[in-house]
């Protein structure tokens, strides 16, 4: 056992007085939530990682429909696990140029714990035609779950902004691809009608098969 601890401290301390920091601690942030990746150069050109997102994110929208406002909610929480491959067209040596080592291309497959997103569109206030008044309850909701793909390919293009010795900071932009949405319509109050559009919006969000994802990360060095 001794043995084995001492050929793996030799390894680590033949790996630094190389020069070669190999493995990078990344935390992350950007419109696929917030989390941190693991990372490791096998080659000037060539690393592979892991990482894990968290995403809970939600937003309202407020729009006039015959002289009424209207709200939507849309919201979406998941926990997201990726792997990925990455490509440094210009990579140098570990000893060498860093500054070339710079643009990089990233893809892998992501796994979704929850990979759907929920949407209601309701009244903000009552609604009044003369004497004829209905409240907000009367009126009901349209509620709308959206379900894509748990796992998903996606692809990157990337750039370090800062790549020393030690440290990295860079910005990334790609799309994941979540294939065919599915959505399921629900319909309360007098806007229960509006279920039977179902099949009309599953045919326009079925056309959305691709997420662009814009994506911060920052960290050291090992």
């Amino acid at each position: 056992m001794l043995k084995k601890v001492l050929f793996f401290l030799l390894l680590i301390s033949a790996s630094t007085a190389n020069g070669q920091l190999n493995n990078s601690l990344l935390l992350s942030g950007g419109s696929n939530g917030f989390g941190f990746s693991l990372q490791r150069q096998v080659s000037a050109k060539l690393a592979f990682g892991v990482s894990g997102n968290s995403l809970n994110a939600s937003t309202k929208i407020f729009h006039y429909f015959a002289g009424k406002i209207i709200k939507t909610k849309a919201s979406t929480n998941s926990l997201q696990a990726e792997a990925f491959v990455k490509w440094y067209p210009l990579g140098q040596d570990y000893f060498g140029d860093y500054e070339r080592n710079r643009l990089f291309l990233r893809a892998g497959a992501a796994l979704r714990q929850d990979p759907t997103y929920n949407g209601s569109t309701s009244f903000w206030d009552k609604f009044e035609f003369g004497d004829f008044v209905l409240t907000p309850d009367q009126i009901g909701t349209v509620d709308m779950l959206i379900t894509t793909n748990k796992i998903q390919p996606f692809a990157g293009l990337g750039y370090s902004i800062i790549n020393s010795y030690r440290f990295n900071i860079s910005a990334e932009a790609g799309s994941f691809y979540h294939g065919t949405p599915s959505m399921k319509v629900t319909a309360s109050g007098i806007l229960q009608s509006n279920a039977m559009n179902e099949a009309q919006l599953n045919e326009i969000v079925s056309t959305v098969k691709f997420l662009p994802y814009l994506r911060i990360e920052a960290g050291i060095k090992f």
